[in-house]
């Protein structure tokens, strides 16, 4: 990859120089030696991994270059993939053929012996589309993995219903590019195109459902007007321009224009030019000057991109958080109270207090509840106290035992308190 001689030294001497230790009853014994790796946590190590990752990236490029592997395209004679990289998995594909089942194997092989990483083929799965069962299981049987059923819809709408939110921001992402290939459109928009045809795009119609809720949750600051659409975003007014003018809309050529596409900027200031079909009827000219008189209002364009805030956020920028509280108010239910997230992740506080208050607040501790309700067969009572179910109210708070050590420990600190139902309340109320 063209490093030089000196970093590759200072490479070697990091992954040949790290001692490891064994931790027995929590405490660290002796150290040893390792001839190559680092320890975990090693912020050198995800580097090294991007590293190795584009080695193999760089091997699959080169056999699709020649002819070897062929992945799949998003349209005709359009965007060719024949792999996607994640952190800790690999997705290949390839036409049903054993030729090229076995050009990926080499593949594999060279990358083993660059790099000295050999891939468990018994742990890695192969999946057909559109192709028959017994050529799969011939190019399994040679590639000795097994054959998974693949990804259901359901599955896979759940985990990308987030994808209309980034797709105005995201241009150089991978997904994006494919959406935007495949749908058309707009470039420079903040929601892709929905699609006319119904033949094998529920999924895709489903995913574009949330994108009502990019546009009821948000709000455009308008600058140049090129990601703004003309007529069907809400930029000017409460209300779209389609909603506002009906008519004027219907006789416009320019339906999908942006801010940007129909504002003509003259020496004598801004004009907005609707293109009609024809001449307008009086009706038409009475709405114009209403027309007029909303669009002089906003001034004149920016040079800067428009930009899509996110109204729940003081911020501006889309959170989570933000989003489920703003749901939640939405469907008139009660917000729980926020969890203080700044100080109890700490860099004072050990990672394993953080991580324990964290998941008794949410109740997601193995307490003897717990794995009750989640099947196991267990003796549900409380082993302090022998009087009450293990659950994590009880196990932190309710306890007699337990009340005993809260209350000699806050003596000591001079702090009075008084127990709570809920382990929540305690977070909620900033105590």
């Amino acid at each position: 990859m063209g490093f030089g001689w000196k970093w590759r030294r200072w490479i070697r001497h990091c992954i040949s120089s790290a001692r490891f230790s064994v931790i027995i009853n929590g405490a660290a014994k002796g150290f040893f030696k390792s001839s190559h790796g680092l320890r975990q946590g090693d912020p050198l190590s995800p580097f090294l991994f991007l590293l190795v990752a584009e080695v193999f990236n760089k091997l699959m490029i080169n056999a699709k270059a020649d002819g070897f592997l062929k992945g799949f395209y998003v349209k005709e004679n359009g965007m060719e993939i024949s792999h996607l990289q994640f952190a800790d998995d690999t997705i290949f594909f390839l036409d049903a053929k054993e030729e090229e089942v076995r050009k990926l194997l080499e593949v594999l092989e060279s990358f083993k012996d660059k790099t000295g990483l050999k891939v468990n083929l018994t742990k890695s799965s192969m999946m057909g589309i559109e192709t028959q069962q017994d050529i799969i299981q011939e190019c399994a049987g040679l590639a000795r993995c097994v054959i998974d059923s693949g990804v259901s819809s359901k599955e896979v709408r759940k985990t990308h219903a987030e994808l209309p939110v980034g797709y105005g921001e995201e241009k150089t992402s991978l997904w994006r590019k494919l959406i935007y290939e495949k749908f058309g459109g707009v470039e420079e928009v903040w929601l892709p195109k929905d699609s006319k045809r119904t033949y094998r795009l529920g999924l895709w119609r489903g995913i574009l459902n949330q994108s009502m809720l990019l546009r009821n949750g948000s709000k455009i600051s308008v600058g140049r007007g090129n990601k703004t659409n003309f007529w069907n975003d809400v930029w000017c007014h409460e209300k779209t321009l389609k909603e506002l003018f009906p008519r004027l809309w219907k006789v416009s050529r320019r339906k999908e224009a942006s801010v940007k596409d129909m504002n003509n900027n003259s020496g004598n200031g801004q004009c907005w030019n609707i293109d009609p079909c024809r001449r307008l009827k009086d009706q038409e000219i009475q709405e114009v000057v209403e027309f007029s008189r909303i669009l002089e209002s906003q001034g004149e364009l920016a040079a800067d991109d428009d930009k899509r805030e996110w109204t729940s956020n003081p911020k501006g920028t889309f959170s989570v958080s933000s989003c489920y509280a703003w749901l939640m108010h939405d469907q008139g239910q009660v917000i729980p109270p926020k969890f203080p997230s700044d100080y109890i992740w700490n860099k004072t506080i050990p990672p394993k207090i953080s991580f324990l208050v964290w998941a008794a607040a949410n109740r997601v501790v193995p307490t003897l509840s717990l794995l009750s309700r989640r099947g196991m067969t267990v003796v549900n009572v409380c082993a302090f106290c022998n009087v009450s179910e293990e659950s994590v109210e009880h196990f932190f708070l309710h306890c007699s035992f337990v009340g005993q050590i809260w209350e000699q420990f806050l003596h000591q600190l001079g702090i009075g308190w008084f127990i709570l139902r809920q382990l929540w309340n305690s977070f909620g109320s900033g105590n």
